[in-house]
């Protein structure tokens, strides 16, 4: 917890931090055996997902740890599509390895041993259960810190920095293009900055996403399981996080219970993610300084 959090934030903070320790498979909390079980959380994970909680990847808000040789890859997430880059027809964007009953398993990614490159440096292999997809890019969890940080800059501030033509106008050798997405939540095209490659545009994007396809878990940002055009027994849409009296529960879209004016399940795992504490390097210069060469960026 950042130790300048307001007051009105450290409810949402303690909520959003018990849903991140969370298993949504059995609702037990992954730190102490005395939590009681979180009943009102058992069998919201899923038919196919990569992980049961949050923090079985974010070990300690922080990075998943690359596994040894011949282990499988169960704290990383594999995009994956065809060969034209559309979601893979009998998988859909994400490879989730694990599922719930009789779901047909979408395959497991095992590290296989590394290539040792003439530069000194080597590259992962992967070898995939079900075939290697036509397309597929590797990605281990990140650390959460910092991403509220992040947020709290403006995007007219950083759109400022954006080259969009490639064109290197301030001349100080670097030329970077910003990522434009699109808000699931207003329709809207913002600026990309959150999980790699920048693909989505705020932390409540991000968590939603993650929440969708690494769980299973599904929000009103995205209501739909990630599901390929030719599978079967995805699991169903419309489900959704929210806090009610105090409990997380689940809200199904589609029937008479509402999630407004509610603490939504989601929203307060966003709200955690803004708020982990991110440490003071008085050592370190910003990277804004080193490589892009910007001033030093006061959030607020």
């Amino acid at each position: 917890m950042a130790t300048n959090l307001s007051p009105g934030n450290a409810q949402p903070f303690v909520r959003g931090r018990r849903v991140h320790h969370t298993n949504f498979e059995d609702g037990s909390h992954d730190e102490r055996n005395d939590n009681p079980i979180w009943t009102e959380q058992i069998g919201k994970a899923g038919n196919h997902y990569v992980n049961l909680s949050c923090a079985n990847c974010h070990v300690r808000n922080g990075r998943a740890l690359v596994e040894n040789v011949g282990n499988n890859l169960t704290k990383w997430v594999f995009k994956v599509g065809d060969a034209d880059g559309n979601p893979d027809p009998l998988i859909g964007s994400v490879l989730q390895p694990d599922q719930t009953g009789s779901a047909t398993p979408e395959g497991t990614v095992m590290l296989s041993p590394w290539t040792e490159l003439s530069n000194g440096l080597r590259s992962p292999n992967y070898v995939f259960s079900n075939g290697e997809p036509a397309r597929f890019s590797a990605r281990i969890a990140p650390q959460l810190v910092g991403v509220g940080l992040l947020e709290a800059i403006d995007e007219a501030t950083i759109l400022e920095w954006a080259e969009q033509d490639n064109v290197d106008h301030n001349g100080n050798g670097i030329t970077g293009r910003a990522s434009l997405v699109t808000d699931p939540e207003t329709g809207e095209v913002r600026l990309g900055r959150f999980g790699y490659k920048a693909a989505t545009a705020s932390v409540r994007h991000q968590v939603a996403s993650e929440l969708n396809t690494d769980i299973g878990v599904m929000t009103s940002v995205l209501p739909d399981p990630d599901c390929g055009r030719e599978q079967t027994g995805c699991g169903e849409s419309g489900a959704e996080l929210w806090y009610s009296r105090g409990r997380l529960c689940l809200c199904s879209m589609d029937g008479g219970h509402r999630c407004a004016g509610t603490w939504n399940g989601y929203f307060v795992v966003a709200w955690y993610s803004r708020l982990v504490f991110v440490s003071t390097q008085k050592t370190i210069k910003s990277v804004f300084q080193l490589v892009l060469h910007l001033p030093i960026v006061t959030s607020g």
